[in-house]
């Protein structure tokens, strides 16, 4: 027995209703203990659990005797590695293993993905309908009387309910309670033992949830000063969030954080957006969508300030600014440059090129778009611009008012013709 027992026997049971499973288990789960304690009920159930590597799966899968696939459990597990990886190879390592898990299901067999990252992390690349076709699990809580019992069993029933009641229910909180309760330290020393255990399982988390989930969390947590949301306000995030266990939907409502351990869960979330060098796969379609729109932009601005001032444009058009650019390319580039050797678009800021293409193109049209750039994109581009954390739906949000901007420009190029 131990903290994960409980656990891994609701795991079990979803498995018996759904042959295919996909289960986010955050480092508050403790996975290893998590998934020794699957199998060894897998074992007892005689389901023969085979537990493969996500990167070996299709390989060792295939190598099964024929007729050795009828009724046997798999759990795949090392998604986590592939949170960081391309799309592309994503795609290679994803794609064969559909009709191998599909083979499994048809032989009456089950298939668990035992991930330690939320599904979101990986299942915007190109060959992830397997994570799609998964049934999501979410890990609920330990229940009191099975948390009350194991403490006894490891000797602190005298301090169970406060151990308990400081955990959230989470199997590592847990253990780090219990190990610090029978240590010979100090009362004072145990509790802040006890509070750096609980702050290393909690960036743990984090890092497993990831820079996107993690800096739209910030959003809410610091920028709004709020945990407490009505669902519409947390969109599509809320079941990633549920899933990791970050967050809990209760009386209508999305509590975001675990309770009651919440300060420490702000002082580990701000820790994590101001240190964490992991940029997510969010960060690469966001600067692409950007550098995109961006120069897009650019040309638009460029064009009809030719069309407007001829080839004087940089002077006649800019003003000021065509100075301000000459500056900053001098400085760069470490000798004295004309106008006419740069272009001085590419030198002013954004909101001053936002300034510009309003004073530039007239009509509602060009107006919707330019308060929708300074709105919804201008403070994305800033994050970006400053290398902080990229947030889920940003890419989205920056395509979104790319294609009306590219449909206002064509619109415009249609109205001169």
């Amino acid at each position: 027995m131990s903290f994960s027992h409980e656990t891994a026997l609701y795991l079990v049971q979803k498995a018996r209703a759904h042959q295919l499973l996909f289960v986010n288990v955050s480092p508050l789960h403790d996975p290893p203990a998590l998934l020794s304690a699957l199998t060894q009920l897998l074992e007892n159930e005689r389901t023969r659990p085979l537990i493969v590597d996500i990167r070996e799966a299709v390989a060792q899968l295939k190598e099964l005797p024929f007729g050795d696939e009828a009724g046997r459990t798999t759990v795949i597990t090392g998604l986590e590695s592939m949170a960081g990886m391309d799309d592309k190879e994503v795609h290679r390592l994803l794609a064969p293993l559909r009709p191998v898990a599909n083979e499994l299901v048809q032989a009456d067999g089950r298939v668990i993905v035992f991930s330690r990252v939320p599904r979101v992390r990986v299942s915007s690349a190109l060959g992830s309908m397997l994570l799609l076709d998964c049934f999501e699990c979410v890990l609920p809580p330990l229940s009191h009387e099975a948390a009350y019992n194991e403490c006894v069993a490891l000797g602190v029933e005298e301090h169970a309910d406060d151990i308990i009641a400081h955990s959230g229910g989470f199997a590592a909180i847990l253990q780090v309670s219990v190990e610090e309760t029978l240590g010979s330290k100090s009362n004072n020393a145990r509790r802040a033992a006890a509070r750096d255990g609980f702050l290393r399982i909690m960036a743990e988390a984090l890092e497993c949830l990831g820079p996107e989930l993690c800096g739209w969390l910030e959003r809410f947590v610091f920028d709004l000063a709020t945990v407490n949301l009505d669902p519409a306000e947390a969109m599509d995030v809320t079941g990633d969030l549920i899933s990791s266990s970050l967050a809990m939907e209760t009386a209508g409502r999305v509590l975001l954080l675990p309770q009651p351990l919440t300060s420490l869960w702000r002082q580990a979330l701000r820790s994590y957006v101001d240190t964490s060098t992991d940029h997510g796969s969010e960060w690469i379609r966001t600067g692409s969508a950007l550098y995109e729109m961006e120069r897009h932009l650019r040309n638009a601005v460029r064009t009809k300030l030719q069309q407007d001032h001829g080839e004087n444009w940089p002077t006649s058009g800019l003003g000021d600014l065509a100075l301000s650019s000459v500056g900053l390319a001098t400085s760069e580039v470490g000798r004295e440059v004309e106008v006419d050797e740069i272009d001085p678009l590419a030198w002013i800021t954004f909101d001053k090129l936002l300034d510009l293409a309003n004073a530039t193109y007239a009509g509602p049209g060009w107006a919707r778009v330019i308060d929708d750039l300074r709105r919804d994109v201008l403070p994305i581009r800033n994050r970006f611009a400053h290398m902080r954390i990229v947030r889920l739906g940003d890419a989205r949000t920056v395509l979104r008012v790319k294609r009306q901007l590219d449909q206002q420009i064509s619109s415009e190029w249609r109205r001169q013709a």
